[in-house]
């Protein structure tokens, strides 16, 4: 047993030490883009090293929406609209398109969509 715990822990820390990485590997991605501050400094709430994963997740979603990013190519925004209807932007094009479809045209997951129909139905 005594193997088994200390394979269990040397796993937990490897899986740990991945999850950290990638946490790390998707922070440099959404946060690679210039931001603007008035001072030039980055208004991110610093990181102390007394606070536990949870803490520093909580500031650092709280602290990254202070400033609007700046990002490289166009997104596309989505709104989901009355009666199961979905709005797309898309302004990659030189005219912005909008796009507005049914729900159920694009998802694909019968789950999901008993899901869309049971929701509709209700009063």
């Amino acid at each position: 047993m005594k193997i088994c715990k200390s394979m269990q822990e040397e796993y937990l820390t490897k899986k740990l030490a991945e999850s950290q990485k990638a946490y790390e590997a998707s922070q440099r991605q959404l946060f690679s883009d210039e931001r603007e501050s008035v001072d030039g400094m980055s208004e991110r709430a610093s990181m102390d090293e007394n606070h536990d994963d949870r803490t520093s997740d909580i500031l650092s979603i709280e602290s990254s929406q202070r400033a609007p990013l700046k990002h490289r190519v166009p997104h596309a925004f989505v709104t989901f609209g009355a009666g199961g209807k979905m709005v797309t932007v898309h302004p990659d094009l030189s005219v912005s398109v909008v796009q507005i479809d049914d729900i159920k045209t694009v998802i694909t997951d019968p789950h999901t969509l008993r899901l869309i129909d049971s929701a509709q139905t209700f009063k």
